[in-house]
């Protein structure tokens, strides 16, 4: 066995290899903006989105093996950049297309003209517009000079002409909703039910397929395409499963904080997991404790008060749709397809409102999660298995296995459909 990893080390490496040798220059583009906190460089301009590492080095991962209960686990650990190029890398393979995941259009090179012989790659995608605010959709006919309006019960807020690009702002950016205009408040809310179901259905899709844990779960990373539809971004910290040679190995992050893991919070202890977890309930909890979070503002408890209605309601529309279950002792649970739900792991109500204003905090946000038994959480050694695999050739193709013949027909369903909803779309 540790001689077929030392094989499937390197067909992993020069595959990543293959998607960023011989590039062409970055476009010179200007009015750009840097943004992001991680480690990764991140250009915003005009059109496009420009994500890479700061500089590029060798890749030195290599596939490990570790016996457990007489079963062999394979698994990588990569850090965030190799992580992001691999997995953005598969969600372009085809059998991606109708799924609406952050995935490049193209590779370019990019070279410090300060420093000699520096450069590194970004991976190039298309910008987000994002949807008008329900708020600025009211007022658009208003004056440029009035920058100031009145919603209710004496608050102001500055009208600011900025579209929404991810869940997080379009929750803040109308925060401020006039609750007496229910036909807005319905608009507001009806659309963030629409892309949580879209996000629970996407993890749900990823789970199955390639046993994919998203280990940032935030409001910030659902980004917004139009009024319907979201993208699922940043996955710089993720697992999955690969197969390599048609033998699956884990793909976790490499980590300093293994050696602590006690005092991480969950969602972060994902990140190093060997194993990937049954189901996908507790990042759906995170996303979900996290988008309460944004109805509100840090340290600003009185002020707060007034924004229960919309998370209260936004609650009970998720209910009616069967996303999830809320009325037992003010716990949140996640309501899977089949109307059951796990009673151990759920969302503490009462620890919402002090924590308002902590979306984008991830140790905050899961803190509303309770997990009462953590026994029998992860599937096992023999339970391993992806749709996706990568041979000597540098390709990505179906795996051999039981499911072959299902993914192949999956595979040209998917490109069909696609293909008719693109051609309807001109």
């Amino acid at each position: 066995m540790e001689h077929s990893n030392k094989a499937n080390t390197i067909i992993l490496k020069e595959f990543l290899r293959d998607k960023i040798k011989d590039k062409e220059p970055c476009a010179e583009e200007k009015d750009c903006v840097e943004k992001g906190r991680s480690s990764q460089i991140v250009k915003i301009c005009k059109d496009k989105v420009y994500k890479g590492p700061p500089n590029y080095s060798e890749l030195t991962f290599n596939i490990n093996e570790k016996s457990i209960d007489g079963d062999t686990l394979n698994y990588v650990k990569l850090n965030n950049h190799d992580m992001n190029l691999l997995i953005q890398s598969i969600f372009n393979y085809h059998y991606f297309d109708d799924k609406h995941l952050e995935k490049y259009e193209e590779i370019c090179q990019l070279c410090d003209s300060k420093k000699k012989n520096k450069c590194t790659y970004s991976m190039v995608s298309k910008k987000m517009k994002g949807i008008e605010d329900i708020q600025k959709k009211k007022h658009k006919n208003q004056t440029r000079k009035k920058k100031i309006f009145t919603y209710y019960e004496g608050y102001t807020v500055k009208y600011i002409k900025k579209n929404s690009l991810n869940l997080e702002d379009y929750i803040q950016n109308n925060i401020y909703i006039d609750r007496k205009n229910s036909k807005d408040v319905h608009e507001f809310l009806d659309r963030i039910v629409g892309y949580i179901s879209q996000l629970f259905n996407t993890l749900d899709f990823l789970h199955k397929e390639i046993q994919f844990h998203h280990c940032d779960p935030k409001a910030g990373q659902i980004l917004i395409i139009d009024k319907h539809t979201i993208l699922l971004s940043d996955f710089d910290k993720v697992t999955f499963t690969l197969n390599i040679n048609n033998s699956p190995v884990r793909v976790i992050n490499n980590y300093y904080y293994e050696s602590i893991t006690r005092i991480v919070n969950e969602a972060t202890r994902m990140r190093s997991d060997l194993f990937p977890r049954k189901n996908t309930h507790y990042e759906k909890l995170c996303f979900l404790s996290s988008i309460l979070l944004c109805f509100g503002f840090k340290n600003n408890s009185n002020k707060n008060i007034q924004f229960k209605y919309l998370y209260d309601l936004l609650l009970e529309k998720l209910a009616n749709k069967n996303i999830i279950e809320y009325k037992q002792e003010n716990r949140i649970f996640i309501k899977p397809s089949n109307n059951t739900f796990d009673s151990s792991m759920y969302i503490n109500y009462k620890l919402i409102h002090p924590s308002l204003g902590n979306g984008d905090r991830l140790g905050l946000s899961s803190k509303l999660i309770t997990i009462e038994n953590k026994t029998n959480l992860f599937l096992e050694v023999k339970q391993l298995n992806s749709v996706i695999n990568i041979d000597t050739d540098n390709k990505i193709k179906p795996s051999t296995n039981i499911k072959s013949k299902q993914f192949h027909t999956e595979q040209i369903y998917r490109k069909k459909t696609y293909s008719k909803k693109r051609l309807a779309s001109f």
